[in-house]
């Protein structure tokens, strides 16, 4: 009797894990002038949020209804609303074109001591700085991620 409660369980949760990776479609973010892979771009759809890994890649549950917003800050922003997202899921990919210096918004820079730090400092991105300023100080020794 247990044997087949345990057994009945772990196929319960092998069902579901297959579900949840087959749910997360990859998208691969390019540059619009090179094709070349893009890491590090912020994304965000509903209550989903992260960033590009180093290939380039996100990977978003389409389960949202909400739009897609991709953001760094060497590129003008995109918004997919659901039909320009399921076309872009459908190609593989989506083309990010790099902004031009003059529509960059300002940033505040903090400075840091150049002696040891008695804490560490900790940034998240988007909690309390925008992420082209979250990308700037991580730069600064002293911030983490």
């Amino acid at each position: 009797m247990k044997i087949n409660i345990i057994k009945s369980f772990s196929i319960t949760i092998l069902i579901y894990i297959t579900i949840q990776v087959n749910s997360q479609k990859p998208i691969l973010i390019k540059d619009g002038e090179t094709d070349m892979p893009i890491a590090g771009v912020n994304y965000r759809l509903g209550n989903q949020k992260g960033e590009s890994n180093r290939e380039g890649k996100i990977f978003i549950n389409l389960n949202s209804k909400d739009d897609l917003l991709l953001t760094h800050i060497s590129y003008n922003a995109l918004r997919l609303n659901q039909v320009e997202l399921k076309s872009a899921m459908e190609q593989g990919y989506v083309q990010l074109i790099p902004a031009d210096g003059a529509l960059l918004s300002p940033v505040v820079l903090f400075s840091l001591k150049g002696k040891a730090l008695k804490e560490k400092v900790r940034l998240s991105n988007g909690e309390w700085v925008q992420h082209d300023a979250g990308q700037v100080l991580q730069q600064i020794p002293g911030f983490r991620q």
